[in-house]
């Protein structure tokens, strides 16, 4: 599974870093972490209607099998 990444400048923050900094460096990194969520949970989403499509096929199958 690969992840896309844009590559923006990287904001170093230490000990000089002003407020307004440590804060926006944090907002840039809760955005990316939400996305990331918001990325697997709509894999997951799509992997679960599979397998529940998968299931149906298989007892659609299995049904016709034993009735015939």
């Amino acid at each position: 599974m690969s992840s896309t990444h844009t590559d923006s400048p990287k904001q170093v923050i230490n000990e000089a870093s002003t407020k307004a900094a440590i804060i926006e460096a944090a907002k840039e990194f809760i955005s990316l972490q939400d996305d990331q969520l918001s990325s697997k949970a709509k894999l997951i989403q799509a992997l679960q209607e599979e397998k529940q499509a998968l299931t149906y096929v298989l007892i659609a199958t299995s049904s016709f099998g034993f009735l015939f």
